[in-house]
């Protein structure tokens, strides 16, 4: 009897035990992958600016599971981390808006939810959101969202062929009209182009931008023909006598304090992407700032990739460049000089 005790009191102390550790062994993988996708090393996806810092949406890459995402909010004046959110995505990549005056619209697993841009906490989840208005609860269409860039409110198509707008103020829905065109949920503005026009001035350059030097012009409306401006953005022993660039584009960064197109002051001018060579291997990519008459008052050099977007703040200029993967940077709108990157 007291042997068949103390078996009983033993199995009683076993079984707790190894259920401890077949539960760490089961938890600990998850945690360990959770902690990854928290603070390790993410390949930005896009970047846009928040109303109070930048949104970069990332993804974290795993050896034996689906990539993770995230979203980490940027501070934008030192670059560092602010907040991070890890997102439960099952397929497909996040997609983000800025929803003034301080909300995101964001969609992953083909579900939409408004988040808060100071916290990432969420606000309303879909469920709650198809509560707004009877046509949500039926689905939404293949229609691309979009998002009212001064209200901030969200444009869904529903499977009943309408067009609900949200207001992510006051979690109201209604029915909008079928004409309704805003920019779509995810969607990124142009940031370079070959030509721009100020205050009725059109800026471009003459040239082919893959066999010839440029040069930067202007026509006014009043002028009849073409005005070269003459300065050169790469002086030295080696530069051409006139104005050239190679491969350049003009750069249209998106005002952080109004949200749109952004205009350089003190002075006005413009902001031009350039190489040092027509030949992608060998070239450097630079970004100079010239004024109105095309006089450079800075040059400086990024990393050879695709400018994804530009932002335009009070004193700095903030780019997110892909190549292989997405990185974001800083510099002084006054000099150029580089203030900080993102990724560290």
């Amino acid at each position: 009897m007291e042997e068949n005790t103390r078996g009983v009191w033993k199995a009683m102390a076993i079984g707790p035990a190894s259920l401890l550790v077949v539960a760490a062994l089961v938890l600990l993988p998850i945690w360990c992958e959770y902690r990854e996708e928290l603070h390790g090393h993410g390949e930005q996806l896009d970047m846009l600016w928040a109303g109070w810092a930048f949104l970069s949406i990332e993804r974290v890459e795993h050896e034996d599971s689906p990539d993770g995402y995230r979203l980490s909010l940027v501070d934008p004046l030192g670059g560092s981390l602010l907040t991070r959110r890890v997102l439960d995505v099952e397929s497909g990549q996040p997609e983000c808006r800025f929803a003034p005056p301080g909300r995101l619209w964001c969609r992953w697993n083909g579900e939409i939810s408004l988040l808060s841009a100071q916290s990432l906490q969420t606000i309303a989840d879909w469920q709650a959101l198809r509560g707004l208005h009877a046509s949500l609860k039926g689905g939404l269409s293949p229609f691309q969202p979009q998002v009212d860039p001064q209200s901030g409110d969200l444009v869904v198509g529903t499977n009943d062929g309408l067009r609900v707008r949200i207001d992510p103020n006051r979690l109201a829905a209604d029915q909008a009209g079928q004409e309704t065109r805003f920019p779509g949920l995810g969607q990124r503005s142009q940031v370079t182009a070959s030509s721009r026009e100020l205050d009725e001035v059109r800026y471009d350059f003459e040239g082919h931008s893959a066999t010839d030097r440029q040069v930067l012009r202007r026509r006014g409306p009043r002028d009849r023909d073409w005005v070269e401006l003459q300065f050169s953005a790469e002086a030295g022993p080696d530069s051409p006598a006139s104005v050239s660039y190679l491969k350049a584009e003009l750069i249209c960064p998106q005002d952080t304090r109004t949200r749109e197109p952004g205009r350089l002051q003190d002075p006005p001018g413009l902001l031009i992407a350039h190489q040092t060579s027509l030949d992608d291997e060998q070239a450097r990519r630079l970004v100079t700032r010239v004024d109105l008459e095309g006089k450079p008052l800075w040059t400086c050099e990024l990393p050879l990739a695709q400018i994804e977007a530009a932002f335009l703040g009070a004193d700095r200029l903030v780019f997110s460049l892909r190549r292989r993967v997405e990185q974001s940077l800083a510099v002084d709108l006054a000099s150029g000089r580089l203030l900080w990157t993102y990724p560290h």
